[in-house]
C-alpha cells in the first residue's frame, strides 16, 4: 500500500478524532504506513484501561494479522472518548478582528436602509451618526439523539442574533466561520446581549428542526411498523384458530383448559402488539454541546421612522462582515416581520389593532424528550377532519348549510357585499371513490384515529370533503372582499416565501388583482366559484371568475388550513389549475396582455437575478410563472453556493426548474437561448438550485 493511501486512512473521521483527542491529553503518535503508533500517558491508560503503547489502524487485514486495534466508527474506545468530549462541552467568547476597510458613511447606510428595509406608511430618516459597535452573536450546537426503532445521533447548529434571537443571514454565518479572532477585548464599545431571549429562540429553532426530522424518520418507518404488526397479529390469530379448532370436539374439562389457554394467548397478543408499537414510537432528545458568544463588528445607525408628524425612533445594525442589515424585529412582539408605522406606534402587522394578536413566542425550555404522534398509515384520514365537529373562529361560525355544499358545486356572490347564494346539488357518492389523503400542513392539528370500518371511512371522507368545500367557498367570498377593502389577513396567513406574499411585496394591497390580470383602478363587482374535491399531496383549490368592468377574469386560489383557518398560498388566473400545472389549460386567459407585456412594474426594485427573470420571461411565459420563480428565488437568494453563477444563468436555471413543474415543456436549450447564456452554466446552476430548493410534484416553488 502506498504512502498516499496510508495518509488517506489516517484522515478518516474516527481515527483522526482519536489521534487528536489523545494528543490533546498528552499522547505521542507516529504514522507508520497504514497504522499509527501511540505512547499513552498515565491518565489515558487509567481512563480507558489501556497499556502504555498501542497500534491503531482502519485496515481490517492489518488488524487481524498484526494485532492492531481496528479503530472504526462504533468502536467502544471512540464512543467513550466522544462521550467525554461531549460532557466537557465547547463554550467560550471571542472577539472578531475589526475590518481594515473603512465602514460605509452614514448617508450611504441610510440610503441602503431605505432600499432594503420597507416600513409601510413610514419613512426612514436619520436619527444620528452611524457608530462602530461590537454586537453579540450566539452559535448554539446540540447533539440530537433519535429513537426510531434504532438509536442514532445527529448534530444541529444555529446562529442567532445575541440581542433579538433572530436567525442570522446565511452569508454572515459563512463569514463568521472564517474571520480571525483577536486576543483580549478590543477598546471598542459593545452592545449588551439578551442571552435569555437569544438562547430561548435558538433552542426553539433547534427543536423545530429535530421535530421535522423526526417526522420524516417516523414516516419512513411507518411501513415497517405496519408489517411487523400484521405479522404478529397473523401469528396470534393462527394460534387462536388452532385452539378453537381443538376445543370443538374436546371434553368439557379439556375445553376449560383450552379456553384458559386462549385467554392467555389473547393477553400475550395484546402485550406483543403494544411492545411493537413502543419499539417504533419515535422520539428524540436534545443535548447541548456548544455555546459560542462571538462579538461581531457592526455599525450602529440611529434612525427615526416618520409618519406625518409622528416619530418612532429605533436603531439599525449593519453587519460589517456580510455588508447587510440585521432584521429589524417588531418592538412589541419581537417577531421578524414587515413593520407598519401605525398611528401611535411602530409594530408588525400582527400587532395592529383588530389583528388576531402578536405571534406566540416559542417556549424557552421544551421537554428534553419529545414523542410526536406516530406517522399515519395510508388509510388514515387527514387532520382537517378532526375539527369537523368543532367549529372555530369566523370560518366555522356559519350555519350548518354553509358547510354542506358538496365539493365542486358552483357558488356565486356579489362584490360587495359578499352574499353567496348556495345552489343545491346531489352529494357525490362514495361508491368506487378512492379515499384521498390531504397534506397536513404545519399547525393544522394531529391525525384522526384509524377508521377500520370501510363504510364509516367513506362517511368520514364525505364529511371531510363537505367541510373543505364549505370553507373553500366561504374563503373565495372573504378573500376578495379582504382584497377590495385592503384587509391584511390574506398576506399575514400566507407563508413567507409563497407567491401570494411575493405579490404583495411587488404590488402592495392590489397584488391579487394584478395576478388575475386586472389593471390598477379596476375592481370586481360579482363572482362565481367552486371548490374542488381535495386530493392527496396537493393544496386545496377554489376556482371561479370575477366580473369587473364588463369582463370576467378567471381565478384560482390554492390554499390549505393552518390552525383551522384557510391560508392562501397562490392566486392564479385559471379556474381549473387544480394540480398547480397551468400551461396545459390554455396559457392565454381573457386578460392575456395584462399578464404579459402590460403587467405593471414592481413598486420596489428586484435584484439582478429577479430582473433577469422579469425581463426575459414576463413576455415569454407570463406573470404567474415569473411570480413562482421569484418566490422560489426568495428562499435561496443569499446562498453562497449560487454566487459563482451569473444572474442570467441563475435566472435561466430557475425558469427551467420552476417552469417544468408548472407544465411548460421548454427544453433547457431553449431557456438558455432565451437568456443568452451558456447551456453548461445553466445546467450547473440548475443542479445547485435543485439541491437547495428540493422542488417536486408537491413543492412547485
Amino acid at each position: 500500500m502506498t504512502e498516499g493511501s496510508a495518509s488517506d486512512r489516517n484522515r478518516e473521521p474516527g481515527l483522526r478524532f482519536w489521534l487528536h483527542y489523545a494528543e490533546r491529553e498528552g499522547a505521542l503518535t507516529e504514522e507508520a504506513g497504514d497504522r499509527s503508533l501511540m505512547v499513552l500517558p498515565q491518565s489515558l491508560q487509567e481512563r480507558f484501561g489501556l497499556g502504555e503503547t498501542m497500534v491503531v489502524t482502519t485496515d481490517p487485514d492489518l488488524a487481524r494479522e498484526d494485532g492492531a486495534v481496528l479503530l472504526i466508527p462504533g468502536h467502544p474506545l471512540l464512543d467513550a472518548a466522544a462521550g467525554r468530549v461531549l460532557d466537557e462541552g465547547d463554550a467560550g467568547a471571542v472577539w472578531l478582528a475589526w475590518p481594515v476597510k473603512p465602514p460605509p458613511a452614514t448617508a450611504d447606510l441610510l440610503a441602503k436602509a431605505r432600499d432594503q428595509i420597507g416600513i409601510e406608511h413610514g419613512r426612514i430618516d436619520p436619527g444620528g451618526e452611524a457608530l462602530p459597535r461590537y454586537a453579540p452573536v450566539l452559535r448554539v450546537g446540540v447533539q440530537v439523539t433519535y429513537f426510531v426503532r434504532d438509536r442514532f445521533y445527529e448534530r444541529e447548529e444555529v446562529w442567532v442574533d445575541g440581542c433579538t434571537g433572530l436567525a442570522l443571514p446565511p452569508r454572515l454565518e459563512q463569514h463568521l466561520i472564517t474571520l480571525a479572532h483577536v486576543e483580549g477585548r478590543p477598546q471598542r464599545l459593545a452592545v449588551d446581549p439578551d442571552l435569555e431571549l437569544a438562547l430561548g429562540r435558538a433552542h426553539a429553532r433547534l427543536t423545530a428542526r429535530a421535530s421535522a426530522r423526526l417526522a420524516i424518520l417516523a414516516s419512513d418507518s411507518a411501513s415497517a411498523r405496519e408489517d411487523e404488526l400484521k405479522l404478529a397479529a397473523a401469528y396470534y390469530e393462527a394460534a387462536l384458530d388452532s385452539i378453537a379448532e381443538r376445543a370443538r370436539g374436546a371434553l368439557p374439562e379439556r375445553q376449560r383448559l383450552l379456553g384458559a389457554q386462549a385467554e392467555i394467548t389473547r393477553g400475550e397478543r395484546a402485550r406483543r402488539l403494544e411492545e411493537i408499537r413502543e419499539v417504533f414510537q419515535p422520539a428524540y432528545e436534545v443535548r447541548p454541546v456548544r455555546l459560542h458568544l462571538l462579538w461581531v463588528p457592526t455599525m450602529h445607525l440611529p434612525v427615526v421612522v416618520r409618519r406625518g408628524e409622528r416619530e418612532f425612533p429605533c436603531a439599525l445594525r449593519w453587519w460589517l462582515p456580510a455588508a447587510e442589515f440585521a432584521p429589524l424585529p417588531c418592538p412589541n412582539c419581537g417577531a421578524c416581520a414587515p413593520l407598519v408605522a401605525a398611528r401611535d406606534r411602530l409594530v408588525c402587522e400582527s400587532c395592529l389593532p383588530g389583528s388576531p394578536g402578536p405571534r406566540a413566542v416559542a417556549a424557552v425550555e421544551p421537554p428534553t424528550s419529545v414523542q410526536p404522534p406516530v406517522a399515519p398509515a395510508e388509510n388514515e384520514l387527514p387532520a382537517e377532519t378532526k375539527a369537523a365537529a368543532q367549529p372555530e373562529l369566523p370560518w366555522e361560525a356559519e350555519t350548518a348549510s354553509d358547510h354542506q355544499a358538496p365539493p365542486g358545486s358552483n357558488q356565486s356572490a356579489a362584490l360587495p357585499p359578499f352574499r353567496s347564494s348556495r345552489q343545491s346539488a346531489p352529494p357525490p357518492t362514495a361508491a368506487g371513490r378512492r379515499v384521498a389523503v390531504s397534506p397536513t400542513p404545519a399547525g393544522s392539528g394531529g391525525v384522526l384515529p384509524r377508521v377500520h370500518d370501510q363504510a364509516e371511512q367513506f362517511r368520514e371522507h364525505e364529511r371531510w370533503c363537505q367541510r373543505i368545500s364549505g370553507i373553500g367557498n366561504k374563503l373565495a367570498v372573504d378573500f376578495w372582499q379582504a382584497v377590495i377593502s385592503h384587509d391584511s389577513w390574506p398576506r399575514k396567513r400566507a407563508e413567507a416565501h409563497s407567491p401570494l406574499r411575493l405579490l404583495y411585496q411587488l404590488y402592495g394591497e392590489g397584488g391579487p388583482l394584478r395576478a388575475v390580470g386586472m389593471l390598477p383602478g379596476v375592481l370586481p363587482t360579482e363572482s362565481h366559484f367552486a371548490t374542488e374535491e381535495p386530493e392527496q399531496g396537493r393544496l386545496h383549490f377554489t376556482g371561479g371568475g370575477l366580473k369587473a368592468g364588463g369582463s370576467v377574469y378567471s381565478f384560482g386560489l390554492r390554499w390549505h388550513l393552518v390552525a383551522g383557518k384557510p391560508a392562501v398560498e397562490e392566486v392564479l388566473p385559471y379556474a381549473d389549475a387544480v394540480d398547480g400545472r397551468f400551461a396545459s389549460s390554455g396559457w392565454l386567459p381573457t386578460a392575456g396582455p395584462q399578464l404579459h407585456e402590460w403587467a405593471p412594474k414592481p413598486r420596489s426594485p428586484l435584484d439582478p437575478v429577479g430582473m433577469a427573470v422579469w425581463n426575459v420571461d414576463l413576455s415569454e411565459v407570463g406573470l404567474p410563472l415569473v411570480i413562482r420563480c421569484l418566490a422560489a428565488w426568495s428562499r435561496v437568494a443569499y446562498e453562497p453556493a449560487l454566487e459563482q453563477f451569473t444572474p442570467a444563468a441563475t435566472g435561466a436555471a430557475l425558469a427551467s426548474l420552476v417552469g417544468r413543474r408548472a407544465g411548460f415543456n421548454r427544453t433547457r436549450v431553449e431557456v438558455a437561448d432565451d437568456y443568452g447564456v451558456d447551456l453548461e452554466e445553466v445546467k450547473a446552476a440548475a443542479r445547485s438550485l435543485q439541491g437547495l430548493l428540493q422542488l417536486s410534484a408537491t413543492r412547485l416553488w
